[in-house]
Order: structure tokens, then sequence, then C-alpha cells
């Protein structure tokens, strides 16, 4: 049985309510942090500490929850009579998607870490550090997963679903690039200035990718790489290099 078109107006509410149970609510935070308190001499940590089971639990759990909002977008999908597929995502092409995430991973992870730390030196960003304890070795699986979560939540929102809806409402290739983009800035602005002009050139890229009808598993693949990679070399590496934020 054919599915009926759904009406546009419902199509809106629909992308209002996915953003708001998913990363509104973070740029709304983000901008409130960066106005409460200064760039220069402030941290951020990432993960929260963790020293006993229950608080790997309640990491775990936290990360679980995360992923709801994507769980959300496929149930919308489906509803409305469309795939994983419409939005980039699915297992049809898992080797080339490793190895194109992993290209992309390599270019804009480069550039993006030296972006960060100039502007961490300039005093443009905050000192972001993965986790606030110096981090533990049996503290890894979890930060691997917490870099998967951002990657498939963002990825699947602001590039996936959010240009497809932009789309079907009408919107220009730029404009909506430049809305997902603005919106992935956004909700990184609790780091700094420095982490929103560049969260919005990654945004621009990806989103361009995405409109020129490439699939978006590569960019999930991608931004967990650059996560994981951040998170697991700062654990490593932040009591032997000094010009990580510390």
């Amino acid at each position: 049985m054919e599915p009926m078109p759904t009406p546009a107006k419902l199509l809106r509410q629909e992308v209002w309510l996915v953003l708001g149970l998913s990363l509104l609510p973070s740029a709304a935070y983000a901008v409130i942090s960066l106005v409460e308190s200064p760039i220069r001499g402030t941290q951020v940590s990432l993960n929260s500490a963790l020293f006993t089971w229950s608080d790997g639990a309640r990491q775990l759990l936290s990360i679980v929850v995360g992923i709801v909002p994507v769980l959300l977008v496929g149930h919308v999908l489906m509803r409305n009579g469309e795939r994983w597929a419409d939005i980039g995502i699915d297992s049809a092409a898992p080797r080339r998607d490793a190895a194109q995430g992993t290209l992309i991973a390599a270019v804009i992870g480069g550039s993006g870490l030296a972006l960060y730390l100039a502007a961490f030196h300039l005093g443009l960003s905050r000192a972001v550090i993965p986790v606030n304890d110096g981090g533990r070795w049996w503290q890894i699986p979890l930060l691997i997963l917490s870099a998967l979560r951002f990657g498939v939540l963002e990825e699947t929102i602001t590039v996936g679903y959010l240009l497809r809806r932009l789309s079907q409402f009408g919107w220009g290739m730029w404009p909506a690039i430049i809305v997902s983009a603005v919106l992935r800035g956004s909700y990184h602005l609790y780091q700094g200035y420095g982490a929103f002009i560049g969260n919005v050139a990654m945004g621009v890229l990806f989103g361009r990718w995405r409109m020129s009808g490439r699939r978006t598993v590569p960019l999930i693949v991608a931004h967990t790489l650059i996560d994981a990679v951040t998170f697991v070399g700062w654990v490593v590496l932040h009591n032997h290099a000094d010009w990580l934020p510390q």
C-alpha cells in the first residue's frame, strides 16, 4: 500500500521536534556557557570523570540515551514512507565508506587540530579536555563509544536528516548548507569562538559533500575517527606534551 504524502506543516513540526530533542538544547547551553564566563583560562571537559563502576555505568547510559534521537529519525523516516538510504545511511558500501571516512578524517582532523591549537594559544578557544580526571587506560573504551555517539548523532541529524528536510521545503543548496553548518558551530560555542568557526567550516564541507549526492556514512566514520583519535591521543599525550591544553 502506497504511503500517504506527509503534509509540509507536519514535516516542519517534525524537524523542530527532532532538533529540540537533540542538538538545539546543546546550542542554547553553549551560548549561555560562552556568555557567563571568559574564554581564556576556562577549562571544558567533554566527558565526566570516572572513579567507580557506577560512574562508568552513568557514562555508558548517557551514551545510549544520546543515540535515541537518531532512532527517532529512523522512526519518522519509516512513518513517512522513507528509508535510511534517503539520508545517505545504509550498509551498501562498507569498504568504500570506511576508506573515504578515513581519508576525510585525516584531512579535516589534522587541519582542525591545528586550528584549535592556534585558537587556544591565541585565547579564542577554551581548554577542551576529553575527561577531567586526566584519563585512565580503562576509560579508553568509553571515550571511543562517546566518539561514536557524537559521530552518529551529529552527522545523522545535521547532515543526513536536516539537509534532506530543508531540500524538501524548497531551500536552495547553499542556504541549507549554511543553516546546517551554523547549527553545528552553535552547539560547539561552549568551547569558544575558534571552535565555532572551525565547526562551521567543517559543516560547510560536510554539507557540500552530502548535497553533491554522496553518502552520509563516510562523514559518520570521519567524525568518529576524529573524536576518537583526539580523545585517546589526549589521554596518552597530555602528561608528555606541554602544547596540549591541561
